[in-house]
């Protein structure tokens, strides 16, 4: 017989990042560090394509997610997003924000990186 494991065991350690009055998560696998750089930011990814840049100004917060609070994005938010890297909602001291791929992230800012 298969057991289902209990999602409130679950967590999922993600990257957030505070840009102006946005937040946005990233999961942490693909994040190999954060550093200043130029009056900002300077996060190193891997993925697919190699290692890249992502340059912001703010700040930066490693935290482990309960899975519970980890949500699918409602039907109409998934039909009119812009960027394909935004893949769910997560909600996080009483507030939600977008969970981002970062696989999908460099086709959405056009190989710019900078946000």
């Amino acid at each position: 017989m298969i057991t289902r494991p209990d999602l409130n065991q679950l967590s999922l350690p993600l990257v957030l990042i505070y840009q102006s009055q946005h937040i946005l998560a990233l999961e942490s696998r693909w994040v190999l560090g954060c550093h200043a750089f130029n009056g900002g930011q300077r996060m190193t990814l891997q993925n697919a394509a190699g290692i890249r840049y992502l340059h912001f100004c703010g700040d930066v917060e490693f935290i482990e997610l309960p899975a519970p609070q980890l949500h699918p994005l409602p039907a109409l938010m998934f039909a009119r997003k812009t960027w394909s890297a935004v893949k769910a909602l997560v909600e996080y001291r009483g507030q939600f924000f977008v969970l981002l791929d970062a696989l999908l992230l460099e086709e959405d800012l056009n190989g710019n990186f900078v946000i």
